[in-house]
């Protein structure tokens, strides 16, 4: 079986825990793609957020955004698809976590930017620490824009919170949402995922009979460990992860995305 097509997550699989992609995972991708692999990456994070690894990656394939809302030619600056919630169940989310979870930070991402919505005061520390561009603004200025994703930034308790507020109100129907980690729940379109976006590119790109490596580590990468030909969780990711996987592999410190290229090419011999 020859394995054409590698999506990687960003966070927690091809970064290590200090941010940095290392330079034997950079080699492997570099020689994956050199023997005519396709590469291409699925995160939460926006195109602006992930755009500071992705110069540095060989990709030559669209990548997935938003977790799932998006899919993105990098290499042409196009956005190929692109799905939004509807605001008739959105809105109505935003205003009870606005009014009853004060200390939760809100934030709305859209094709404008992303805008925080909440109260000022609460900071999302890992957006901070990055540096990454915001609009602090509020839901009167966002209300008529369309929404891509919302992450919401609280502790777990508060976050379930939220959620079994959802689950009450059946709101999986309208819409998706998961975890990406213990402190950050998103919400997506409903049929927006990594694993219906990787179909989507498998579908839409040009490409016949693509055998798919996918490789994460939290919640949100389940979907594509799924669909995926070869699903790979990452041996420092999340217990149910690596329950749908065909392959564990190292830790995200110890160049997980080389041994799993290297355990493709033993497979393949």
């Amino acid at each position: 079986m020859a394995w054409r097509l590698y999506i990687s997550d960003l966070d927690g699989t091809l970064l290590n825990t200090n941010k940095e992609i290392s330079p034997t995972n950079q080699k492997a991708l570099a020689e994956f793609t050199a023997q005519g692999g396709r590469f291409s990456v699925a995160t939460g994070r926006s195109p602006a957020s992930a755009g500071r690894w992705l110069r540095q990656l060989p990709i030559n394939f669209p990548c997935v955004f938003y977790n799932g809302s998006m899919v993105k030619d990098v290499v042409k600056d196009e956005i190929l698809h692109c799905a939004y919630l509807q605001s008739s169940y959105a809105l109505s989310i935003v205003l009870w976590i606005l009014k009853e979870h004060p200390k939760t930070i809100v934030e709305i991402f859209t094709d404008r930017g992303l805008f925080i919505i909440s109260d000022p005061e609460n900071k999302d520390p890992y957006l901070e620490d990055e540096n990454d561009p915001y609009i602090q603004s509020c839901l009167t200025e966002v209300k008529d824009e369309q929404w891509i994703k919302i992450l919401l930034c609280d502790d777990h308790a508060a976050l379930e919170e939220i959620r079994s507020y959802m689950d009450g109100r059946h709101l999986d129907e309208q819409c998706y949402y998961f975890y990406s980690q213990d402190f950050f729940l998103e919400i997506t379109p409903k049929n927006s995922s990594k694993g219906t976006a990787m179909k989507w590119i498998c579908s839409h790109c040009g490409e016949e009979d693509l055998k798919v490596i996918a490789a994460g580590d939290y919640d949100n990468d389940e979907s594509m460990i799924r669909v995926a030909d070869f699903g790979v969780a990452i041996g420092s990711g999340r217990a149910r992860l690596k329950a749908a996987a065909d392959y564990i592999t190292v830790d995200n410190d110890h160049d997980p995305i080389a041994d799993i290229l290297k355990e493709i090419d033993q497979r393949c011999q």
